[in-house]
């Protein structure tokens, strides 16, 4: 018969594992703070939570590591670090493919306006400056609209208008004067504003023209805004012109 007078329950095995092993409070704070870190894809005023989520999950791996004591909490830590680096990564890319975006459609409407002033077509460029909701088709009707609306075709008249004696030069009746003789050049966006379901962007523009040989630029600042409709789509609109050297003044 066995004797089971004096059992064996423990081992030094058993030891190791009934081991208590403390759990790292950064690999803690990490993992939460690195779960937060899809808050910055709403809002990239909210990207401090994947920095500083990378920050404390790195820094929490390196002490796991170097402790003398075993610590828990190497998955939670490598979780948090991953969430963070790829939500961090997705905000910062987000933000930076739309503004590449908006800059260019900015730039498509600008140009737009240069082209339509370049090729003798003032009434489609004094279109681009009105609200959506005002605007007319930009088609061969147009003309006719201009010159059967009194209204419209004074303010067109006042749009292309030259300067009166002692005015500086007025930018639009130059630009018509230049035609598709001046080089139009896109330099730089100046700023980009958002307010609430409206975006306001400014750029700069040089335009070169021949003058008695001599090639000569002036440099135009535009401003645009881009606004929803009722119906979910994006409109521009140009809402101011400059020319901010070369002697040309607003229009």
């Amino acid at each position: 018969m066995p004797d089971t007078s004096s059992p064996k329950l423990t081992s030094a095995r058993d030891d190791e594992l009934g081991a208590y092993r403390p759990v790292s409070r950064l690999a803690i704070v990490g993992v939460i703070v690195g779960l937060l870190s899809p808050l910055a894809l709403v809002d990239l005023n909210l990207l401090l939570f994947p920095l500083v989520g990378v920050v404390v999950c790195a820094w929490a791996l390196i002490r796991i590591a170097r402790s003398g004591t075993p610590l828990l909490g190497r998955k939670a830590a490598w979780l948090g670090l991953v969430v963070a680096v790829l939500c961090g990564t997705a905000a910062l890319a987000d933000f930076y493919v739309y503004r590449w975006l908006v800059r260019r459609e900015a730039r498509q409407f600008a140009e737009a306006w240069f082209g339509f002033l370049a090729h003798g077509e003032p009434h489609k460029a004094h279109q681009l400056t009105l609200p959506p909701a005002e605007r007319w088709p930009l088609d061969e009707n147009l003309w006719t609209f201009y010159r059967e609306g009194p209204k419209w075709q004074e303010k067109l008249d006042d749009y292309i208008a030259p300067a009166k004696p002692g005015e500086p030069p007025r930018l639009v009746h130059t630009l018509l004067e230049l035609d598709d003789r001046a080089e139009v050049r896109y330099r730089e966006t100046i700023y980009e504003q958002p307010l609430g379901e409206m975006l306001r962007v400014g750029q700069v523009y040089a335009v070169t023209h021949d003058d008695d040989g001599q090639k000569k630029t002036f440099f135009v600042a535009v401003d645009l805004e881009r606004r929803r409709l009722p119906d979910g789509r994006w409109n521009w609109r140009l809402t101011a012109t400059k020319a901010v050297s070369g002697g040309e003044s607003a229009d």
